[in-house]
């Protein structure tokens, strides 16, 4: 644990963000405006001379970081969107990766077999006689859901990587929640 060093010109030196009350590690300690402590991590040597430039380079938006945490959040809503289900026909379909893998070996033998039926349970427990046809149409329905899910995330990263600014970046983050396809 890194201890606390105060030099005598960081006691109580205002700057932007509030009052730097010292400098621990290699981070410079701030009562904020808000009322809120926190550290902001030095450029350089913490000096009087640099603390201005070093707050301002740290209040900067890191946009490498903002892309990658949009991606992440644009892949996890993908993919909740992705497995979520979809209703085909009116009856609602599992669309989990178990189910997927499943309606993936009925599809297989029902365009191998054009008499095939079974059983299947659906996503609310309910069971029904399904033949070679609707399995495929549910499969065929499955698949072009998931690659509309993919394409979408697809665009999502494009616009994303083309955004020039933070404004740019902040625009998308309801887009991404929505994640309408």
């Amino acid at each position: 644990m890194s201890e606390e060093i105060t030099p005598p010109e960081f006691e109580s030196y205002p700057c932007p963000l509030g009052m730097v009350i010292g400098y621990s590690g290699n981070s410079y300690l701030i009562n904020t405006n808000a009322g809120e402590l926190i550290g902001l991590p030095a450029v350089g040597e913490p000096s009087v001379e640099n603390i201005e430039a070093d707050i301002i380079a740290a209040s900067q938006p890191n946009l490498p970081a903002i892309r990658v945490r949009l991606k992440a959040s644009a892949t996890e809503r993908r993919w909740q969107v992705e497995t979520a289900g979809i209703s085909v026909g009116g009856v609602q379909v599992a669309t989990d990766d178990r189910a997927k893998t499943l309606l993936t070996g009925a599809d297989r033998k029902a365009r191998r077999d054009s008499g095939f039926s079974t059983r299947w349970k659906g996503e609310d427990g309910t069971w029904a006689e399904v033949n070679a046809a609707t399995i495929i149409a549910i499969a065929d329905a499955v698949f072009e859901h998931v690659n509309a899910c993919f394409a979408r995330e697809e665009e999502l990263h494009a616009a994303i990587d083309a955004a020039a600014d933070l404004a740019a970046l902040n625009a998308l983050q309801p887009i991404i929640e929505t994640f309408a396809l």
